[in-house]
């Protein structure tokens, strides 16, 4: 008992003497909402090439600092380490998660959330869009195909998978329907546009690509089309929380108790520390582009990361809850175990058997209560994305034009207008991504370049 009560106090004392994620990442999450992009990526650099279990979290969080400053293939390497390693990490979960029951979830490596899972697909087409133009097809096929993949490999309450409600997002039919129609595939355009329109009817331009799809081509000739895409405001960041388990998460608990073998006593219902979603404040609604070629139009939410993000969170907190409630019943055992153990061994002793059963009593409570006080939720997460992805479409004549994005609320602009040239290609596409963190951030925007020399001459 005493060995166990030191453990346990030396492992208490580690995590107290360890800055924890949120203290690592809360500079640079400020750096970031005021558009220090730089001092955002070196805070996190030395975090992100260090091989640890959360190297995957801090990889994700660097590439959108990086990918502000024009830094295409970094964050594209980066964030195709991070894909891999959480790939890797779903066939093992399961064992994992198994050897977390006597501490928590941050001693893992970090999985990844779904939503995130999703959006790294996202970033990375949309990063090769920007930049090489020869994977972007692919990314946007996988943020299609992974909802799927994350569905059928989640767990099984009742015969039904846990995760089989989650949204279907329509920002990846709305890539692979862009480049088919600067392919002039057109049948392949109609069909994602169609998609696009049914599992995104508020975005706004939805109506517009199919229609356009269905009737000509995509731009009249002498011009070329400028896709814009923003990402807007900050996006959720996970905290802790405490969460009274349900009535289904307890349901829960039983069956994961079964799954690995451990025989349960029902205790006394009380909160466990969970991870739950925190929404910062939104700041700006959409994004003005205007070009002298043509009228200003607005841009239009593509995908709300929030709305993914919330409700993945609804959606599987049972099962979170389940989970952290199982490991405080694990402990639980295996400290009534010890304790059953050492009051065996004291009954040789009917002396001192009264003191030993008040020691051992006491034993057991302490060792109880800095168990539970080492426990934490996993607020591990990519804290940096945006809380909305935005698009628009200009089609533009052959040449290069000067485009003016301003951040707006409710039809006011909301932060300073910032202007960047762009080059446009006959019949082509070319693309710009605009990142406003925050309404007072200064906004940072990368422009693809044209795809032939000649064209930038």
């Amino acid at each position: 008992m005493r060995c166990r009560i030191a453990v346990l106090g030396a492992l208490a004392a580690g995590v107290c003497g360890c800055a924890s994620y949120d203290e690592i990442i809360a500079p640079a999450r400020a750096a970031y909402a005021i558009g220090d992009y730089a001092e955002a990526e070196r805070v996190l650099a030395p975090y992100a090439e260090e091989d640890g279990k959360d190297r995957p979290a801090f990889l994700c969080e660097r590439a959108l600092p990086q990918l502000a400053q024009g830094k295409l293939r970094d964050a594209t390497e980066g964030l195709r380490a991070a894909r891999d390693q959480f790939d890797r990490h779903e066939q093992k979960l399961a064992t994992e998660w198994i050897g977390s029951l006597l501490v928590d979830d941050t001693v893992i490596a970090y999985p990844g959330e779904d939503y995130e899972k999703i959006l790294i697909r996202v970033v990375l087409a949309l990063a090769d869009l920007l930049g090489a133009r020869k994977d972007a097809a692919a990314y946007a096929n996988q943020v299609i195909l992974k909802r799927q993949e994350i569905i059928d490999r989640s767990p099984e309450v009742d015969g039904n998978k846990i995760k089989a409600s989650y949204k279907d997002l329509g920002i990846g039919r709305y890539l692979v329907g862009l480049l088919a129609e600067e392919a002039f595939n057109q049948g392949e355009a109609r069909r994602n546009y169609r998609e696009l329109v049914a599992l995104e009817p508020a975005f706004a331009y939805g109506p517009e690509d199919l229609e356009r799809a269905e009737t000509r081509a995509p731009s009249e000739r002498g011009n070329g089309v400028l896709y814009v895409f923003c990402f807007v405001d900050r996006g959720p960041f996970k905290v802790q929380v405490e969460h009274e388990p349900s009535t289904m998460a307890m349901h829960m608990v039983w069956i994961m108790g079964s799954l690995i073998g451990q025989k349960l006593v029902t205790p006394s219902i009380v909160p466990v520390k969970v991870p739950g979603l925190f929404f910062p404040e939104r700041t700006i609604e959409d994004v003005e582009v205007a070009s002298a070629a043509g009228p200003a139009r607005p841009t239009s939410e593509l995908l709300s990361v929030q709305d993914a993000a919330g409700q993945q969170f609804d959606i599987v907190r049972d099962w979170i809850v389940a989970k952290a409630f199982l490991r405080r019943l694990v402990k639980k055992a295996v400290v009534e175990t010890g304790k059953r153990v050492v009051q065996h061994q004291q009954k040789g002793d009917k002396r001192r058997m009264s003191d030993a059963q008040v020691a051992t009593e006491v034993g057991a409570f302490l060792v109880g209560a800095i168990w539970e006080a080492i426990e934490s939720a996993d607020t591990r997460c990519w804290s940096l994305l945006p809380a909305s992805i935005q698009a628009v479409r200009l089609e533009l004549p052959e040449g290069e034009h000067a485009i003016r994005l301003t951040p707006r609320w409710r039809g006011h602009a909301a932060g300073r207008p910032v202007e960047a040239p762009v080059i446009i290609e006959d019949g082509r596409n070319a693309y710009c991504l605009a990142i406003f963190p925050t309404s007072r951030a200064a906004p940072a925007v990368i422009v693809s370049q044209p795809l032939f020399a000649s064209q930038a001459q």
